[in-house]
């Protein structure tokens, strides 16, 4: 089914900005159950695996421009979800 997404988790903050570059979207950004980091939700039309293993490997390349704009958002993103969770308490 073309509509079908598959769900994954990452900790792993730049590997996160890597496939915002147009291999995932940001669902929400989660703590971990300890606390200690926070976890970032993507969906996909794509499978990722074989992106991820490229990524770490030195086999992908993106816009650097690109790139560091979803560093920037997604750090944004962070400190967001950084900010209602202080709210919370």
């Amino acid at each position: 089914m073309e509509d079908e997404y598959a769900l994954y988790s990452f900790k792993d903050f730049y590997l996160t900005a890597f496939l915002l570059c147009g291999f995932a979207e940001l669902i929400k950004i989660r703590d971990s159950e300890d606390g200690l980091y926070c976890i970032f939700d993507l969906r996909s039309k794509v499978n990722v695996e074989q992106i991820i293993r490229d990524y770490y490997n030195d086999r992908m390349s993106i816009n650097p421009a690109l790139h560091k704009r979803k560093i920037i958002d997604l750090k944004s993103a962070l400190y967001e979800h950084k900010k209602e969770k202080a709210k919370k308490k």
